[in-house]
């Protein structure tokens, strides 16, 4: 096998797995998210206040959970474009 496909199919790999992780762990913020606003919704004693300071925490972490993702995303395309250049210099 060529060394530069196996590496490729790696990347892949790291690939799936970064995303498959980084869902679940969304999804588990999501259900957290979901639990502290019911919470909130029944407990007449949260000062209005508290969850207001709770909803800009969760739109900050909604926000840098995008960043980290597009980031990532970003870092795996350039090594892909990197093994792609360096595939076609070494075929001329």
């Amino acid at each position: 096998m060529d060394p530069k496909q196996m590496f490729v199919d790696m990347l892949d790999c790291n690939k799936r797995a970064f995303e498959h992780t980084f869902n679940a762990m969304a999804m588990a913020q999501d259900h957290c998210e979901s639990m502290l606003d019911t919470l909130m919704a029944q407990a007449a004693l949260f000062p209005e206040e508290g969850k207001k300071i709770s909803n800009e925490w969760i739109k900050v972490l909604k926000k840098g959970r995008e960043a980290y993702y597009k980031a990532s995303q970003d870092g795996f395309r350039k090594v892909e474009d990197f093994f792609v250049t360096v595939s076609k210099d070494k075929s001329k």
